[in-house]
């Protein structure tokens, strides 16, 4: 399952600020933190993306993220503050085996998205231009969630460790 999308979220995904400016993200507009990740992947590579492209993404990864993904995640998180009746050490243990699955769930949602169409069209952007080309993917695909302007600062971690 690893691919060069995988390996490229896994190095953003590790920087410092990352993490906090994805969730930040995914509170305010109800985000899917693998297609931000899969935008930034595209151009970083200088691969640029359109409305109607984006539109794909989400329609490709959206069902699985859905379906999968969110209620893992969910489990997970509610199991975070409350055992739910079980011994504590069970339900933490459980919890551990939920975020396990929770991850593997999301490498699944990549490899998904790895294989869709944009990850191998050819590069059209020089290097110059990917900064603005990212935060315009970035901006375009939050514009179609539900949530108020974007968060500057959260957007430019993202596209900094992305691009660095």
């Amino acid at each position: 399952m690893d691919n060069p999308f995988w390996d490229f979220s896994l190095r953003v995904y590790g920087q410092a600020e990352v993490p906090a400016a994805c969730l930040r993200i995914q509170a305010a507009f109800g985000a899917d933190v693998n297609i931000l990740l899969y935008l930034c992947w595209l151009a970083a590579r200088g691969i640029a993306v359109s409305d109607t492209d984006i539109e794909a993404v989400v329609t490709a990864s959206g069902r699985w993220h859905r379906e999968v993904v969110i209620p893992l995640r969910q489990i997970r998180t509610k199991l975070k503050s409350d055992s739910l009746g079980a011994e504590a050490t069970e339900a933490e243990s459980f919890r551990s085996s939920v975020k396990r699955l929770e991850l593997t769930a999301e490498q699944h949602e990549q490899d998904l998205l790895y294989g869709l169409e944009f990850s191998y069209r050819p590069v059209s952007l020089a290097a110059a231009d990917r900064s603005v080309a990212m935060r315009r993917a970035l901006e375009a695909y939050l514009a179609t969630l539900s949530g108020g302007p974007p968060d500057d600062q959260s957007l430019g971690t993202l596209v900094d460790a992305a691009l660095y």
